[in-house]
C-alpha cells in the first residue's frame, strides 16, 4: 500500500499506474513514483485508488501494489517522493533514511508564504 505524503488534489495518475501526483492547497507539487523503471511493467502490478482531480488526506491509500511481482520482474521496490516545484518549498526535513511503513512520517515540507 502507498498512500499519499501530503494533503491536496490529485493533478496526475499515470497511465501506467506507477505514479501519482498531488498539488498542496499552498501549491507544492509532489510526485510519488512507485518503483524503479517500473513503467515498462504496464501498469500490472498496480491498483491505483484515487483520481484526477480528487482530494486525498496525508496517510491515505492512493495505490495497492503487487511488491512481489515487482521483485520477480527485476524492478526496484524503491518509492520516490519528489517536490516537482522546488520554488514552492522553502523547507524540506527528512526525519528517516531507511524503509518505512505506510503512514509513518518522514519528514516534513514547509512551503514559501
Amino acid at each position: 500500500m502507498v498512500v499519499a505524503p501530503v494533503a491536496g488534489t490529485v493533478t496526475l495518475v499515470a497511465n501506467t499506474s506507477h505514479a501519482v501526483g498531488i498539488t498542496t492547497d499552498s501549491g507544492m507539487e509532489v510526485l510519488v513514483h512507485i518503483g524503479i523503471d517500473t513503467v515498462q511493467l504496464e501498469g500490472k502490478p498496480f491498483s491505483v485508488l484515487v483520481s484526477k482531480g480528487q482530494k486525498v488526506t496525508a496517510g491515505e491509500p492512493v495505490v495497492t501494489v503487487d511488491w512481489p511481482a515487482i521483485r520477480q520482474a527485476g524492478k526496484g521496490t524503491d518509492v520516490i517522493v519528489a517536490f516537482t516545484k522546488p520554488k514552492k518549498v522553502a523547507r524540506l526535513t527528512v526525519l528517516s533514511d531507511g524503509a518505512v511503513v505506510a503512514g509513518a512520517k518522514v519528514g516534513t515540507a514547509t512551503p514559501k508564504a
